[in-house]
């Protein structure tokens, strides 16, 4: 037991904090360059497009910036969006509520069970914290330029997945593999089997694709935005994370800012003093955790969920406000959904039909090393081979094939099945890569059921912004993430119990 007194783990809060303000400040800089058409590295510097001035080094501070001088242009004055400062707050709640899941509310199952400090547990669980935070702050970044443009770049999504394999190869203590979701060798071998045929599809489609692409131009896409130079003459606003600051002589707050100042500070500053007013957080022991929770289990989930609605309220609303907004792509995108209907089932067909390869490889993989597979022995040996005394990289990667799988597979399975059923597209293959790469990090489970929770908040954000905007294109990208943070909170509460009822089921109707 330590010491009432040992705070040493606050400044591990105090870096994620940090860390996550830098992040959501970059995040800014993606979601308006990309859909622009303007290089991350071209400027180099971040700059205003009001006057094009180059942006000062401590005018660039996360949220304080945008609040002290009242969201202005030090130079020019220009205004700039208060939705950008929403982006910053979202990433380091974000990085607050995911560390407080980690390592101080105990949310999660198969995490060091070392009870002695929070800080210790995040030095040892401290790549599968990265992991999931580079996941959301992924997602944080698809889903603005989702509510733009009405599409998902995946190269974030690859991005997702690769710290993902990564960080999980690095990550397999022994503790871990107890009470972490993780698939056994023969699966493993399978997935990873299914992942070279499904990354050798999608080369050899893309490849086709631009080919045909560049012997019959089509008109310009959805999305497509002016080049760089054009931009620089653009009189939008900046991201936050670059923003020029108001001329210092201007010290009113605006009635806007301040609301927005005390929304973003009150839940910052409420979820900061709970966390840290709450011993119990790193003096328990760390159990493993059933569906029967004792009075103990109980209270810290009910702590925790008190410190985490804030922050998803604001998310939510956030989705929603982002939503009412009218832009020329709403248009655009039922039109091109529209004409791609009578040719909807064909593409369905033609996706099952390219996926069948890796069906195929799936099927291989699993016999080859199954109990009569001829690649058994020497699988085994890979599966269970141990670096630096504990690391078994093998099982690791193996975790993350198996999520990346199970979760892709069920999101084209959606696609494919309601695109048939219903003659339109269904489901956005964006989409299908957020899933995938999700379940990269947080294993097919959290998909599916963040799936499904997505699809309700969808449909109540929906309801919400019909008397100020009509039509039928919904953004999907950030209500699915949404319904993945939520899965993932609540991964050893509400998903495993979801799954054992749907297994329960499944016995009852096939009479097992």
């Amino acid at each position: 037991m330590p010491h009432s007194t040992d705070y040493w783990w606050i400044w591990c809060l105090c870096l994620v904090l940090g860390f996550s303000g830098c992040i959501g400040s970059f995040l800014n800089v993606v979601i308006y360059r990309l859909p622009r058409g303007i290089p991350l590295n071209d400027p180099c510097w971040s700059f205003c497009p009001h006057c094009h001035h180059t942006i000062r080094w401590y005018d660039n501070i996360p949220l304080v910036s945008y609040f002290v001088l009242n969201g202005r242009c030090r130079d020019c004055g220009g205004t700039i969006s208060p939705r950008y400062v929403v982006i910053e707050a979202m990433m380091i709640l974000t990085g607050l509520v995911l560390f407080d899941a980690f390592f101080v509310g105990r949310m999660l199952d198969g995490l060091n069970p070392d009870s002695w400090s929070v800080a210790f547990r995040f030095g040892s669980d401290w790549p599968i914290f990265a992991a999931t935070l580079i996941l959301f702050a992924a997602l944080i970044a698809m889903s603005g330029v989702d509510l733009e443009e009405y599409w998902v770049d995946i190269r974030f999504t690859h991005w997702a997945a690769l710290f993902g394999f990564a960080l999980h190869a690095v990550w397999t203590p022994y503790y871990s593999q107890q009470n972490w979701p993780r698939p056994n060798a023969q699966w493993g071998f399978a997935a990873l089997m299914a992942m070279l045929g499904a990354i050798t599809t999608h080369l050899i489609v893309t490849g086709l694709w631009k080919h045909r692409q560049q012997e019959h131009p089509q008109p310009e896409e959805i999305g497509a935005q002016p080049d760089a130079a054009t931009e620089l003459q653009s009189t939008e606003p900046a991201p936050i994370g670059n923003l020029p600051l108001l001329a210092t002589n201007d010290k009113m707050f605006s009635f806007s800012a301040w609301l927005s100042a005390l929304v973003v500070y009150g839940t910052l500053a409420m979820i900061v003093l709970t966390i840290i007013h709450s011993p119990s957080g790193d003096l328990a022991d760390l159990t493993p955790k059933t569906f029967t929770r004792n009075a103990g289990e109980a209270r810290h989930i009910s702590e925790f969920w008190i410190r985490a609605i804030p922050m998803l309220v604001l998310i939510f609303g956030a989705i929603v406000a982002g939503s009412v907004i009218h832009r020329p792509a709403d248009q655009h995108i039922e039109e091109t959904l529209e004409s791609e209907r009578p040719r909807a089932r064909a593409m369905a067909a033609g996706e099952l039909l390219i996926w069948l390869p890796t069906i195929g490889l799936f099927g291989l993989g699993w016999w080859l090393t199954g109990p009569e597979g001829p690649f058994r022995d020497l699988w085994s040996q890979c599966w269970t081979w141990r670096i630096a005394g504990s690391v078994q990289p093998m099982l690791g990667i193996g975790t993350a094939a198996w999520g990346f799988v199970l979760a892709g597979t069920a999101g084209w399975s959606v696609r494919i099945f309601f695109t048939l059923v219903f003659g339109k597209e269904a489901f956005g293959t964006g989409d299908i890569h957020i899933m995938a790469a999700a379940g990269a990090v947080l294993g097919w489970e959290v998909v599916v059921v963040g799936f499904l929770l997505s699809s309700v908040l969808a449909l109540m954000g929906k309801a919400l912004t019909l008397p100020f905007k009509s039509g039928r294109a919904l953004p999907m990208g950030p209500w699915l993430s949404l319904g993945l943070f939520l899965a993932w909170l609540g991964r050893d509460t509400g998903v495993r119990a979801f799954l054992h009822q749907f297994e329960t089921a499944w016995r009852v109707l096939t009479h097992r």
